[in-house]
């Protein structure tokens, strides 16, 4: 009793060292009124927002009664009431700014502005498709110049793409909302979300619009009670009433998570490099997890192996995937691993020998998930290359590539609704993006409910014992939690990504600090080291060598057979300007001047139309020496360059249709042999904006397989320490010209 006096009285003195609370006088001796204050500056940490300073003082006073485990229980709630209220914080600012902007945008816009920007098309026809996308209708978009159904027309420019949720309206008919399923330079498809539509004929003219839904901050926010146990909220609003004996989260993994951001200890670390058991009943050892891998994924490289093999014993860990390391790759090994090792625990009688269906309820699940639905159909599409695992996709299947719907849960209970239960008792794997692992569908099954209990029935359990979380650097610190909140009783966590790459995108200036600093990036400031991935296998070795050195301090080397193979197949060469041994080149537009679109006609985005033309040049040059359309890739910080460069293109060269141009946002985890990148920004004052952010450097010098050339202004991008450095970079190997030496190229190519 003594020693525990001791432990209550050491965690009272290291949470008010911390300004988590105050000690205050007391009348009795065995209650006292503590009050919790805003927690000192830390980099990386919550303690550096200032909204901390904007509560009432009155909401951070917390009455500690008793003393021993008592006392300690209700600190540690008050930590985690805290952390609770400033997720719900930044929140709040995000959607109140993503709400301004949506209603500014309806209400203020001019259609002239609302078209430059993309974010809407007028004047469309539509009609019905004959078949159905999973039971839902689906119309077709197009502009004709007549009330009939010809596609001929090319769309303008627009950012509409498959998994956009979208908004109809007419004059005439009531607004529908559905998600884009298919898009096409002519036409685009929506899955409607009103099964009873009745086609209204094509001479309607439609308004198509971005849909605005709260729905992914309603799931964060139920996602933070159920992680911090604030309230039963998150598990009574999808099912009804529980009982008490529900999972909650890992009380290892809730120190690590949530009291981490608060209380500045280090031993949370190592805690969470302890051996934890995920799928299993106890943690594998060293040789076994290094055995089951080379087993599942013998073609992984060493620091693939490496990291995959810690991860499977570690109770949280991070694992960094500089680009083209195969971080997707080591991600599905990883999770097959972890299945297999549970399997042959189970075929050893640890639970003995259970009929198919007992197994399948008695076994644990991995639930992976990504940021994005890009990266979460990247992660499905390789786990579905080890035959003996199942995996299934969650989500709406409008938003996975058509080539992956067929393990959509939706495609698999399409003819039969009640096989659901079934489906995802056999899963060893459930696949969805961080917001859709919140989705109502697996609520009946992640807790017992007490109705059935007064039946003497029980309702099945989906039992996770392992979250991975890809492109973690990407996804805010709410959006972690969602997967979390879902699979509570999971004792493992893996976060795959990479902070030196692009951040969480967060609209509110207010909550773009704290918010923008990822849960991956927060654990990794904090202490916790991450497992490099080290070997790329995407570029050539002379494109790697800059952000190899710039960013990632000379660790990432080229895999020698590919840099032998993108030696040996070089890319179309630019006479006198790329070589197969030198395939970079910075190419500066002296006079390029950056303009921005006027308040009534455009978004506040810029464009540079010399380096426009600098481009468009280029382009026909390397299709004049061989390369193909698929082969290049665009890429522009700046939406409003991406308009003028596709514009451009089209215009002079109807082949160029297909040449993909998008911004570096856009394009993360993407990859083409040729990238062209457009710098954008020239002006007097060398302001660069969030060019400046060294992380979108890094995307975007690292898309190209074969051959990379960039365009800029010189003076400007000097500007900043990065940039300057790469320009040193391409000077001191002799790879940067001026724009000017393009004319010859157009004439002397091969």
């Amino acid at each position: 009793m003594h020693c525990l006096y001791l432990k209550c009285t050491l965690l009272l003195l290291a949470m008010s060292a911390n300004g988590l609370i105050r000690m205050g006088p007391t009348a009795s001796g065995r209650s006292c009124r503590r009050r919790r204050s805003p927690p000192r500056s830390r980099s990386g940490a919550i303690a550096q927002h200032r909204l901390l300073d904007e509560e009432p003082v009155a909401n951070f006073v917390v009455e500690v009664k008793g003393r021993g485990r008592a006392a300690k229980r209700q600190l540690e709630r008050a930590a985690e009431e805290r952390y609770s209220w400033f997720m719900r914080k930044l929140l709040n600012l995000e959607q109140a700014e993503e709400e301004r902007l949506a209603r500014e945008r309806i209400e203020t816009w001019s259609q002239q502005r609302l078209l430059a920007s993309g974010m809407a098309l007028l004047n469309m026809r539509a009609h019905k498709r004959r078949h159905a996308f999973y039971g839902r209708p689906v119309l077709r978009l197009f502009i004709a110049k007549s009330s009939g159904t010809n596609y001929t027309t090319r769309l303008p420019f627009h950012r509409f793409g498959p998994g956009d949720l979208v908004l109809l309206s007419s004059s005439t008919i009531t607004q529908l909302d559905g998600a884009i399923i298919e898009r096409s330079p002519y036409y685009i498809d929506i899955a409607l979300n009103q099964k009873n539509y009745i086609d209204s004929g094509t001479k309607t003219k439609w308004r198509l619009d971005q849909y605005y839904s709260t729905l992914s901050y309603q799931r964060m926010e139920a996602a933070i009670d159920a992680v911090t146990a604030t309230s039963s909220g998150y598990f009574e609003a999808r099912i009804g009433k529980l009982d008490r004996n529900r999972d909650e989260i890992s009380p290892e993994l809730k120190r690590i998570v949530v009291r981490s951001a608060l209380d500045g200890a280090t031993s949370w670390a190592d805690l969470a490099a302890q051996p934890s058991a995920g799928l299993c009943r106890k943690a594998p050892s060293a040789n076994t997890a290094r055995g089951v891998i080379e087993e599942i994924a013998p073609t992984l490289d060493i620091f693939q192996k490496r990291a995959a093999a810690k991860a499977l014993r570690a109770r949280l860990s991070l694992i960094q995937g500089p680009p083209g390391t195969g971080k997707t790759k080591c991600a599905a090994a990883l999770v097959a691993a972890a299945v297999r090792l549970r399997d042959i625990e189970l075929n050893r009688g640890v639970r003995g020998e259970l009929p198919i269906q007992a197994h399948n309820a008695a076994k644990k699940r991995a639930l992976v998930c990504a940021a994005s639905n890009v990266a979460a159909d990247n992660l499905l599409e390789r786990l579905l290359e080890y035959k003996d695992l199942k995996a299934i996709r969650l989500g709406n299947p409008a938003s996975v590539r058509p080539n992956l719907r067929h393990a959509t849960l939706d495609a698999m209970t399409q003819n039969d609704p009640d096989a659901i239960t079934e489906i995802l008792f056999q899963a060893d794997v459930v696949v969805s993006s961080c917001i859709g692992a919140g989705g109502d569908l697996l609520a009946p099954f992640l807790a017992t409910s007490s109705s059935h209990k007064k039946n003497s029935q029980i309702t099945p359990i989906l039992k996770f014992g392992l979250v991975l979380i890809d492109e973690a650097a990407q996804a805010t610190e709410p959006q972690c939690l969602v997967p979390l909140a879902t699979a509570l009783g999971a004792t493992q966590l893996i976060l795959i990504g990479d902070p030196n790459q692009l951040p969480p995108v967060v609209l509110s200036l207010e909550a773009r600090n704290a918010l923008g600093t990822s849960l991956f990036q927060r654990l990794q400031d904090a202490g916790l080291q991450p497992h490099l991935l080290s070997r790329q296998y995407r570029m050539h070795p002379a494109i790697n060598a800059f952000p190899s050195r710039q960013f990632y301090k000379n660790r990432v080397s080229t895999c020698p057979i590919i840099a032998e193979n993108r030696l040996s197949q070089p890319p179309p060469l630019l006479q006198g300007l790329l070589s197969p041994e030198l395939p970079i080149l910075f190419l500066a537009v002296p006079n390029g001047q950056e303009q921005r679109g006027d308040h009534d006609s455009a978004t506040a985005s810029y464009f540079n139309l010399a380096e426009v033309d600098a481009v468009s040049a280029a382009v026909q040059a390397l299709l004049a020496a061989g390369a193909t359309p698929q082969d290049i890739g665009i890429v522009t910080p700046y939406a409003a360059q991406a308009r003028a460069i596709t514009q451009n293109l089209v215009a002079n060269d109807s082949s160029a249709n297909v040449i993909e141009v998008g911004t570096v946002d856009g394009f993360q985890g993407r990859e083409k042999n040729i990238m062209l990148i457009s710098a954008v920004r020239a002006n007097k004052d060398s302001e660069l904006g969030f060019l400046a952010d060294a992380r979108r450097l890094n995307v975007a010098i690292t898309r190209p397989r074969q051959a990379l050339i960039v365009f800029g202004h010189p003076n400007t991008l000097r500007a900043d320490c990065h940039w300057c450095a790469f320009l040193d970079h391409c000077h001191n190997i002799g790879c940067a010209r001026t724009f000017h030496e393009i004319d010859l190229l157009t004439q002397t190519s091969t």
